[in-house]
């Protein structure tokens, strides 16, 4: 339960994080919002992966701290 409090902290930086990769991945021409629900769910995967890969980076980061 101590760690909740630290999830808690990175909330925004997660919210922020979503926000520059889905602009980037829109200035690549990525389109999330037209299709059937399952080309949507596909749309997402290349946000979902970045966003796994910074949050492990910043983990291993907080953890060396």
């Amino acid at each position: 339960m101590r760690f909740f409090p630290l999830a808690l902290r990175f909330i925004p930086t997660l919210i922020e994080e979503i926000e520059k990769i889905t602009n980037a991945q829109k200035a690549r021409g990525a389109d999330f919002e037209s299709g059937k629900l399952l080309q949507r769910i596909k749309a997402v995967v290349p946000i979902i992966i970045p966003l796994v890969v910074s949050s492990f980076r910043r983990a291993a980061e907080l953890a060396d701290a």
